[in-house]
């Protein structure tokens, strides 16, 4: 399955960048297709169209993170104004 960049992409994206994002989705799709054998029921278990957009969005945000596209910060940003905390990735655990 073929992945469209022009869905997402905000004006300026650089085409060239997709040869590099395309193998490391279909890497990460067959991680998750690998990693569903071991579930013991079916009802978590993604379809080929849901493993494809998980994996997508999963290598994005990477790509987010590494260039500092700013998508991650954005988010973090207004969970922190509208709910007074960061979000739950980066939320230390307090010690008793």
């Amino acid at each position: 399955m073929k992945t469209d960049f022009n869905i997402n992409r905000p004006r300026g994206f650089d085409y060239r960048e997709e040869k590099f994002l395309v193998p490391l989705i279909n890497e990460m799709e067959k991680l998750i297709k690998k990693t569903q054998t071991q579930y013991l029921y079916n009802t978590i278990k993604l379809n080929n169209k849901q493993r494809r957009e998980l994996a997508s969005l999963i290598i994005e945000l990477a790509e987010d993170l590494h260039n500092n596209i700013g998508l991650w910060d954005s988010m973090e940003y207004y969970n922190k104004q509208l709910f007074n905390t960061p979000l739950p990735l980066f939320v230390k655990a307090k010690m008793r």
